[in-house]
């Protein structure tokens, strides 16, 4: 992790929190001096007509990255950003934040919770809440870098812990004896 900035990786989805995130920074720019970046993928050509005032806010657009890019994106972040609304069961987003090792805000939404459990590098805020949203960013920014990347190892050490497959089978396993 070479950067201090924020990852979203949902494009302008209303349903992915494009909306809540755009609140989110107006809230954070009205209570802080200080600039926060961004990074923002599947931004299409046709809305970049947008990009300029909403650059003001902090985001960096890019359209569709393959994944030498999105690696290089990924160096730039120090947290990635997940305001759904949309219930997903299992976002891949959450997945890719924390295996990167990288801290976390999002939605309480759909698996999110159950998917972070144990992630000390998590803050979850309800669906929609921008001004949460804001005062997390705002937390991320306060801590130090030691901080920043020893929250994401641990992020990324409890997630493939959980989701280990020798793990997964014991579970699984007792769960089938205990029904039998």
């Amino acid at each position: 992790m070479e950067g201090e900035d924020f990852g979203y990786f949902g494009g302008h989805s209303i349903m992915k929190g494009f909306g809540i995130l755009s609140k989110a920074l107006l809230e954070f720019k009205r209570h802080n001096s200080v600039t926060v970046r961004v990074h923002s993928t599947k931004f299409p050509l046709e809305h970049r007509k947008y990009a300029s005032s909403l650059s003001k806010l902090g985001f960096i657009f890019y359209n569709k990255l393959n994944n030498d890019e999105l690696e290089n994106v990924y160096k730039k972040v120090c947290a990635v950003i997940v305001p759904s609304i949309w219930p997903e069961p299992w976002p891949y987003v959450v997945v890719e934040a924390l295996i990167n090792g990288r801290l976390l805000l999002a939605s309480k939404v759909g698996g999110i919770p159950e998917q972070v459990y144990g992630c000390k590098g998590v803050h979850l805020f309800d669906a929609g809440d921008y001004a949460k949203l804001a005062e997390l960013m705002d937390y991320v920014n306060s801590l130090s870098r030691e901080n920043v990347i020893d929250l994401g190892l641990h992020n990324r050490e409890t997630f493939l812990w959980r989701f280990d497959n020798e793990i997964s089978k014991k579970n699984f396993v007792s769960v089938i004896e205990s029904v039998v």
